[in-house]
């Protein structure tokens, strides 16, 4: 179809890759056999020690428009790589991939049209794997949320979103102060749900996070997820990212409660703590201390009958 043969000249595919280049070539293997094959394609390598420039260089010859760039230094975790990316769109969309993913392009063509039409300003694709995905739907972050819509989790994964670069790059600037929280594309997705930007969301998932690939703990994205919604002015746009990073049916302060305690020996937890009191009312500030103390003895004789079960099971 005509939308398929023009991509190429309104998406602009850039490839974050760092020491993994076994899941670089599956990811180059998908795009090979994808609509995007003749897009401008990047690699951008943040110094991988690997084989990643040797394992790339048989793919040099099967697209006719990618490249290889090694950053002269490493630039530490990928969402400094990310942020990068923008330096590298020529066309209306830009979409940002992880090396590690998976891909499905037996239905891409409502998502090729949404990119022809230019009327979306976010476009996701996909995310987890983890429900049902059967959407297709043009419409504000705020009402995809009352359809049931995830948008705030879905979002957390960078490879979700298709941006148009005029919109991507207002946020670039705002990006930089959020890369060591690790969502330094959440400046703009936060943005999208607070003013109302058109978004479309695709009718099938595209992409797939491989669970298992992702090294970090639980600490890492709620915590970016949290530090992410200071970066909003509306109480109510902050408690709905705060929410989303639980991803539970437990009440805000409780989930706060339960999270301070399980990492309060980590160094940043402080400005997470400060983050959350800000968003949460007196009434619930007052509920969390008024439980604290006795969450604190319930969790406690868990972990102390959990000691004593490993011992005897020692013995």
């Amino acid at each position: 179809m005509e939308s398929m043969l023009n991509i190429k000249d309104k998406l602009s595919v850039v490839i974050t890759t760092y020491k993994r280049s076994k899941q670089l070539c599956r990811t180059l293997d998908f795009l090979e056999n994808s609509p995007l094959k003749d897009c401008r394609i990047t690699i951008l390598n943040n110094q991988s020690p690997d084989d990643t420039v040797e394992a790339f260089k048989p793919y040099a010859s099967k697209f006719p428009n990618i490249q290889m760039v090694t950053h002269p230094v490493n630039l530490g975790n990928g969402n400094a790589n990310y942020v990068h990316s923008i330096n590298y769109c020529n066309t209306e969309y830009i979409w940002i991939l992880s090396d590690d993913d998976v891909y499905d392009f037996s239905a891409f063509d409502d998502v090729a049209e949404e990119i022809m039409k230019g009327r979306a300003d976010v476009i996701h694709v996909g995310a987890h794997d983890d429900g049902e995905w059967n959407w297709g739907v043009y419409d504000t972050p705020k009402n995809l949320v009352k359809k049931g819509y995830r948008f705030f989790k879905y979002s957390s994964f960078w490879p979700c979103t298709i941006y148009k670069y005029s919109y991507m790059v207002r946020y670039i600037r705002d990006a930089y102060d959020y890369i060591h929280f690790w969502y330094s594309h959440f400046p703009a997705l936060a943005a999208a749900y607070e003013n109302d930007v058109p978004v479309y969301v695709s009718k099938r998932r595209v992409v797939k996070a491989v669970v298992g690939e992702q090294t970090y703990s639980y600490y890492i994205p709620v915590r970016g997820f949290v530090i992410s919604s200071s970066y909003l002015s509306d109480n109510a746009s902050k408690r709905a990212i705060c929410q989303a990073a639980f991803d539970n049916n437990h009440s805000l302060w409780y989930n706060a409660m339960d999270y301070l305690y399980r990492y309060r020996a980590e160094d940043d937890i402080v400005l997470v703590r400060d983050v959350l009191c800000k968003i949460l009312s007196p009434i619930e500030r007052l509920a969390m201390r008024v439980c604290f103390l006795p969450y604190v003895v319930y969790r406690e004789c868990i972990l102390l009958s959990r000691r004593i079960k490993n011992r005897k099971k020692g013995t």
